[in-house]
């Protein structure tokens, strides 16, 4: 899991910055460091001793600790991504077969096809043919295509 001391902001926290009483700033910066630590905002807030509605709270009233909060959401996004990569690199099929569905879409490698008209624009369809087309009208349909 993502350990709080591998965290480029460890230590450059400005407690003044963070809205609320003493007891409140120190509230906050138990889950931010309980939320760097387990990665799980309702574990965070257990281990923290505050409800989930209120961090949300503090989160919208408080564009630091937001910040904070969204730090460590990237940190966590770097330290996956890193883990994907090793993954790759030690020949683990499954993360390969993610990363290509993921990033290289535009190579084929995605499970759903997206369809657009010109320019990117969106392709009409007759949805009152189609409902009562008959299963042959639509098969020769797809056949003339």
């Amino acid at each position: 899991m993502v350990n709080y001391k591998d965290f480029a902001f460890q230590g450059e926290i400005t407690k003044s910055k963070l809205k609320g009483s003493k007891k409140t700033v120190e509230n906050k910066l138990r889950f931010l460091k309980n939320l760097c630590k387990n990665g799980y905002i309702s574990s965070a807030c257990r281990v923290s001793q505050v409800s989930r509605k209120l961090v949300y709270v503090w989160r919208k009233d408080d564009e630091y600790f937001e910040s904070l909060w969204y730090e460590i959401e990237e940190a966590r996004k770097d330290w996956a991504e890193a883990q994907l990569f090793q993954n790759m690199g030690e020949g683990k099929e499954t993360s390969t077969i993610f990363y290509l569905k993921t990033k290289a879409k535009d190579r084929g490698y995605s499970e759903r096809l997206e369809v657009t008209g010109a320019d990117g624009g969106s392709i009409a369809v007759d949805s009152k043919f189609i409902k009562e087309a008959s299963t042959d009208e639509l098969l020769n349909i797809l056949d003339e295509n």
